[in-house]
């Protein structure tokens, strides 16, 4: 899934939510980084 830069923070932190309820890992392209599952939750 690519997201727009301007996309609203409730955008990114529901897919944050879901990656991790899903046990899947996030990557950002930008700083080139690979979040594992609930590595985003605090």
């Amino acid at each position: 899934m690519k997201l727009d830069e301007d996309c609203p923070d409730e955008v990114l932190l529901a897919v944050e939510e879901l990656a991790g309820k899903h046990g899947l890992m996030l990557f950002d392209p930008q700083g080139g980084t690979v979040y594992p599952p609930g590595a985003m939750t605090s």
